[in-house]
């Protein structure tokens, strides 16, 4: 038993460094600051692309957007200038019919996605705004949370800033999409704004196919060697 549990965790350790030999970045979205964009306006991809930011399930709509109506601020990384906006929905989490937003990464051919941070600055309206956010994938059809925290509606900006481990895809070359959902709140009106956000920054790291490749034949390499060291401890060992 100890020695398959040592195969067993040699063999992790040699997958898991797939994950830091993977090209990592930080992109962001600050939605502009002379004129409004909802594509990334920091940070350069590596094997991959990051699309523009956009929403759903919205209570109404709303004019134009992102807007510079209530500027971040308040926090070290504020950008001030153009925020997204939006009318999140009352009730509880549904990812069918909760408020999000959404962005999609599609990597080349051959590679993964593995996302490593995800942090936000917020402005969630007095007596009308979300009290909650969760951080979902398509890798499982949004089914379980990335990470997640509260919100005070208090009509003041904060940051979010997450913590989490490190989380693959698993389709090769295959895009994936993150919803920023946001709920819990039970006073809001449609078409009047009553949650903002600005300055969304996304750790990501796509391992090359070359990575995956040389470090899953070096877990082969440690288990094959494991392997005949135990059988020859075996053949050695005094019958009992």
């Amino acid at each position: 038993m100890k020695v398959n549990s040592l195969v067993i965790g040699i063999v992790s350790a040699a997958c898991g460094l797939t994950v830091a030999q993977g090209g990592a970045y930080t992109v962001e979205f600050n939605f502009g600051s002379s004129s409004s964009t909802l594509n990334t306006t920091a940070g350069t991809p590596f094997n991959s692309t990051v699309g523009a930011m956009s929403l759903a399930n919205t209570l109404g709509t709303l004019g134009t957007n992102p807007n510079t109506t209530t500027p971040s601020t308040g926090y070290a990384t504020a950008s001030g200038g153009f925020n997204y906006d939006q009318v999140a929905k009352n009730g509880v989490l549904s990812t069918s019919t909760s408020t999000y937003y959404q962005f999609t990464v599609t990597p080349t051919a051959g590679n993964i996605v593995q996302i490593t941070d995800f942090d936000f600055g917020s402005d969630s309206t007095t007596s009308k705004g979300p009290l909650s956010y969760v951080l979902r994938w398509s890798v499982d059809s949004y089914a379980a949370n990335i990470t997640s925290g509260s919100l005070t509606a208090n009509s003041t900006w904060a940051y979010n800033n997450n913590s989490f481990t490190t989380l693959s895809s698993t389709s090769l070359g295959g895009a994936v999409t993150f919803r920023l959902y946001v709920y819990g709140g039970s006073g809001a009106t449609s078409g009047t704004s009553n949650f903002s956000i600005d300055d969304v920054r996304v750790g990501l790291a796509i391992p090359e196919a070359s990575d995956c490749a040389f470090y899953g034949c070096a877990g082969l390499v440690g288990l094959t060697w494991l392997q005949r060291r135990w059988r020859r401890a075996q053949s050695q060992s005094p019958l009992v």
